[in-house]
């Protein structure tokens, strides 16, 4: 059976989803009126019918310093009936080993549930902590905020191109400046992250005052539930962001309050938000799952830890689905960077594919390996 990227059944691919996934038609208009324009639909056909599909979503990102391409992997679905025959293993471990031999460092997922991809060595990177809650949204706060009607929070997409770039390099900084893997910005992506906001009743606004950029939110809002996927500000702007975000609501929506779920809060001053909520409750997340791919490209974006010893050892890697990891590994620490080659020296120590995943988001210690610097500080939270 023949796993091929083909972007010529999009119509095909469009019911699979809906049958799979439920989603909105406005939503699945978007994705596959936008995602599909540059991602790979690797898939099954049988009598010229798609009965299984796996989704790669380009995206690129800045990891420790170094940009780089990398796929996140949505929309693994088989059509119902034919479940149970391994469809989904063939499609997931043949667009693996394909990832690999493109030198793709690592791949990701947002799980539907992780015991989905445990067997295939994904294991959780990321997690968020978020905050739910209700919010209410006072008729007469757009009218008595005098500071708020003078400068109010505006859709992106209602912005001049130069504003549109000092939004695009506000949120670069911050973000660069926090972690270590993240999600490069540029106005593409939030053109493209405008449309998929308004296709869930959302939008992408810009909080500024007296000239100055305060915020950037990004939020779904459909049957009375807002959903904030990203504020992206400085912690003590928090208040005055979140004033003009609920201006905008009020001003925007027909909504009296929100049933409403902050997504990710690492920028937020937590006793702001908390203060703007009713019945406020934090909770950790994990949300994205990653496997390491091609290993001499993965390690080559690691650092030697400052001031440590060399780490000079021989690894066995096992790796049951990309053959070419399970192989015996010489790791180098040079002020260059990590090096790995493939070696017959004896083994000092033997670690397994999905260990190794976490060891190297900084999930697991390797005590043979404390002498590397791993990527300890992640920030990915796109939905597609």
């Amino acid at each position: 059976m023949k796993v091929e990227p083909n972007q010529q059944n999009k119509q095909q691919c469009y019911g699979l989803w809906k049958d799979c996934f439920g989603d909105s038609d406005q939503y699945m208009n978007y994705y596959f009126t936008e995602k599909t324009k540059d991602n790979e639909i690797f898939q099954i056909e049988r009598d010229g019918e798609v009965i299984s599909m796996l989704h790669l979503n380009p995206f690129t990102f800045l990891v420790n310093g170094v940009t780089q391409k990398l796929n996140y992997i949505v929309g693994v679905a088989t059509k119902e009936s034919e479940r149970g025959q391994g469809l989904m293993r063939t499609v997931l471990t043949d667009t693996l080993r394909k990832q690999a031999e493109r030198g793709e460092a690592f791949t990701y997922l947002m799980p539907a549930a992780k015991e989905i991809y445990l067997p295939y060595d994904f294991r959780y990177m990321y997690t968020q902590s978020r905050v739910t809650g209700v919010l209410a949204l006072k008729e007469e706060m757009a009218v008595t905020m005098q500071e708020v009607k003078a400068e109010p929070a505006v859709s992106y997409e209602s912005l001049t191109d130069e504003e549109k770039e000092q939004v695009v390099s506000f949120v670069n900084e911050k973000l660069q400046a926090s972690f270590d893997c993240v999600v490069l910005r540029d106005k593409a992506y939030y053109e493209r992250l405008c449309k998929e906001m308004q296709a869930a009743g959302g939008n992408v606004v810009v909080a500024r005052q007296a000239g100055r950029l305060l915020g950037v939110c990004a939020f779904m809002l459909e049957n009375g539930h807002i959903e904030v996927v990203e504020t992206i500000t400085t912690p003590s702007d928090t208040r005055e962001v979140l004033t003009k975000l609920k201006a905008f609501l009020q001003e925007e929506y027909e909504e009296t309050s929100l049933q409403a779920a902050w997504l990710e809060t690492y920028f937020l001053d937590k006793e702001a938000l908390f203060s703007e909520l009713e019945e406020a409750k934090e909770v950790e997340q994990p949300i994205i799952m990653a496997r390491l791919l091609h290993l001499e490209h993965a390690f080559s974006l690691l650092r030697q830890k400052e001031g440590a010893e060399p780490s000079n050892i021989v690894v066995c890697i096992e790796d049951p689905i990309i053959k070419a990891n399970q192989k015996t590994f010489a790791i180098e620490g040079t002020a260059d960077g990590i090096k790995i080659s493939e070696t017959n020296e004896e083994p000092a120590l033997t670690v397994a594919i999905a260990e190794l995943t976490e060891w190297y988001f900084g999930v697991r210690e390797i005590p043979q390996l404390q002498g590397i610097q791993t990527l300890t500080s992640p920030y990915i939270n796109d939905i597609v």
